[in-house]
Parts: structure tokens; C-alpha cells; sequence
């Protein structure tokens, strides 16, 4: 079967989970995958066949907190209003069977148009909060783009959740559901690259693994990272700063590393996971059973929310820039060496391979096409 695949290219979350849902599908389909930029080329190092189309939105950070205001005059101001029609082109070209779009939403439209069966994944339909603090015409903005995004997903066949059910979901807070909505959505599972079982790594302790980037405040985080780490000295820390990673140099107990195409096995070997407040890399790490210290991004809400449903769940704690050092320390410690945390971390692993994301994926996928 013709599957054509969307994925969003802000930021590489939305690549990562896609990479783990290609592999699963492209051993029994034909799967063509659609986004620009970074993600599009870090899918293909990946081993998976993608083509360029132009993007939606484009995302503006300053001192890396969100700034709404600037990418809404910055998406208005460098889209291309041909830009539609590449999409129309692209469907019409490769006639899929089936469209899949991870929070690509201009395919939406296409696909009901043209009569194909679209499945959206997403982790996020409250859109709300990203506007509703803003001046009247940023909130005016933010109320056209809620009725695009409902009648959107109130157009589309599955809404596909990476996550786990209730009382478990990570996106709890981020997920938002119209009457039209509602009976079209399916808590997939975590869709994940590798799950705990897959990697052959055995856990060291003491070491913390960070993925925070290098770049506005993130940049002051690593630099505070290389203090406590000095403070630290019978842990080991392995920071991935991506392309501005600075001065920052290896020591004793640091290991200095920029982009890594699959840090899954450095992630599996630790004992803590730091990162953003993304939520495919949160989702990685409670799969391979590494309790989170997320920061996510200023003004972020959606990452906010994902870090804060870490920390209710008792699966982490959020963090952020100017956590001070001796509480990084306190909670570094913590929980690296929490035996109930542990636990309760192994128990979510385990029931991520029950509840594996990407052979429900291939289910649905398996059962379209019997029908079909």
C-alpha cells in the first residue's frame, strides 16, 4: 500500500517519533516521507526516503523562550503563497492510498478534498494557551488559528495520540478534544525509536546523560552543568550541546559530544536524563526507564505542560535556567538513586512494550489495507 507521510520540521521531535514509525511501516508498505530543512535531512541519514516540501509555520525564539508574536509575523512574512500547491502537487503526484500527518495540517485539507484517508499524530490540540496571554490582536490570531486547528482534526480519519492512556499520558494537559474529535482518537502507545528491551546497554551509575542544547539560556544551563559536575566527581556526565556547544571542553567526568543521530545507547547507559521539555525525547526516556529532569523552553506551553505532568506522575521534575546549582545537585543525586523512582520507571518500560506505539501503528495500518 501508498503511504505518504507528513511530518512537522520545528524542532526534531516530531523526526524522531517519525523515524520510529517508518521503520515499522516501510517493511510491508510503500512510504514516501514530506518536510523541509534539518528534519527532512536528518530522517534520510536515518535511512528513510524523503522529499521536500515547504513549511506551515515557522517557530522564533529569542534567548530560547518562545516568542509567538515574532513567528506569526515571520511565518507571514517568508511563506510563499505558492506554497499550497506544492502540497496539492505532491498528493497528486504519488497518489497515496493513505496520508499520515504528524502535526502537518495544510494535507488535512487535500486529503478531504481529493477523498484520501488522512491519520493525524499529534500530542497537542489545546492551542489556547500558546495566545491567550498576549495583546487582543495576538489573541484574535490565536482564536483563527483554534477554529483551523478543530476543523481540521474534526476533518481527519484517526487521531492518533504517541502516548500512553490515562492516567499515564504525558500530554494530558496538552490535549483538547471536540465532539467531532473525540471519536476519531486512539492512544497508540509511545512511538518510539527503540524501547528498553531493544538496547543492549547495560546501566552505569552515577551518570547523568543532558541533551539541552547550546543555544540562549540552554547555553547557561551546560555552563552550570560543568559546576555541579565539578562537584560531582564520582558521576559521570555526557552532555550533547549541539552545533553551539561553545568552550565547553571534556574532563574527568565530563564527555562533550554535538549532534548524535541516535543517543539512544548513551541514554540507556545512565542513570538521569536532562533535557528539554519536548515530548518525544521525555517519552525515549521513560521507555528506556530514566527517570527526567526536564527544562522545557520559556512561554512554551506545551512543554511546560509536558514537564509539569512529569513531575506529577512522579517520573521527574522540571527544572529550569535558574535552578540553582545546589538544587541540581539535590535532585541529580535524588533521583539517580531513588529505589521507588527506579521502580516506578520499570513498571512504565514495561507497559511501553505492552503498549508499543509502532506495532499498533502497523496494526491500524494492517487493518486499513485489509479493508481497503
Amino acid at each position: 500500500m501508498k503511504i505518504l507521510y507528513f511530518f512537522c520540521g520545528e524542532g526534531l521531535g516530531h523526526t524522531t517519533r517519525t523515524i520510529a514509525a517508518g521503520k515499522a511501516l516501510i517493511k510491508d508498505h510503500d512510504v514516501l516521507f514530506a518536510s523541509y530543512g534539518y528534519a527532512k535531512d536528518f530522517l534520510e541519514k536515518s535511512g528513510l526516503p524523503a522529499i521536500e516540501v515547504p513549511s506551515e509555520f515557522k517557530l522564533v525564539g529569542k534567548a530560547g523562550a518562545l516568542d509567538i508574536k515574532e513567528s506569526i509575523f515571520t511565518t507571514i512574512k517568508k511563506t510563499n503563497p505558492t506554497s499550497f500547491f506544492k502540497y496539492v502537487s505532491v498528493i497528486g503526484k504519488h497518489k497515496p492510498d493513505l496520508i499520515i500527518s504528524d502535526s502537518f495540517y495544510f494535507p488535512t485539507l487535500i486529503a478531504k478534498s481529493k477523498g484520501i484517508p488522512l491519520w493525524m499524530v499529534i500530542n497537542q490540540t489545546n492551542v489556547d494557551k500558546f495566545f491567550s496571554e498576549h495583546e487582543e490582536s495576538i489573541r484574535w490570531v490565536g482564536n483563527a488559528v483554534k477554529k483551523f486547528n478543530h476543523n481540521s482534526l474534526g476533518g481527519v480519519d484517526k487521531i492518533l495520540i504517541p502516548d500512553f492512556a490515562l492516567p499515564y499520558t504525558i500530554s494530558a494537559q496538552n490535549l483538547v478534544f471536540t465532539p467531532k474529535m473525540i471519536e476519531k482518537v486512539e492512544y497508540i502507545g509511545p512511538l518510539v525509536r527503540k524501547n528498553k528491551s531493544e538496547i543492549k546497554a547495560k546501566e552505569k551509575k552515577k551518570s547523568v546523560f543532558a541533551s539541552i542544547g547550546g543555544f540562549g539560556y540552554r547555553k547557561q544551563m551546560l555552563e552550570k552543568l560543568t559546576r555541579v559536575a565539578s562537584n560531582l566527581p564520582d558521576y559521570k556526565f555526557t552532555l550533547v550541546t549541539g552545533p553551539n556547544s561553545g568552550e565547553l571542553k571534556n574532563t574527568k567526568n565530563i564527555s562533550v559530544h554535538g549532534t548524535i543521530l541516535d543517543p539512544l545507547k548513551m541514554m540507556a547507559e545512565s542513570s538521569l536524563t536532562i533535557c528539554g521539555g519536548g515530548h518525544s525525547t521525555i517519552m525515549e526516556s521513560i521507555c528506556l526507564a530514566k527517570p527526567v529532569l526536564s527544562m522545557p523552553d520559556m512561554f512554551h506551553f506545551e512543554q511546560e505542560s509536558n514537564a509539569n505532568q512529569l513531575q506529577t506522575l512522579g517520573l521527574g521534575a522540571r527544572i529550569d535556567y535558574k535552578t540553582p546549582e545546589p538544587i541540581l545537585e539535590e535532585l541529580i543525586t535524588t533521583y539517580s538513586n531513588d529505589r521507588q523512582i527506579k521502580k516506578r520507571l520499570e513498571r512504565m518500560a514495561e507497559l511501553a512494550k505492552k503498549v508499543d506505539g509502532r506495532k499498533n501503528l502497523a496494526k491500524l495500518v494492517s487493518e486499513f489495507e485489509k479493508r481497503k
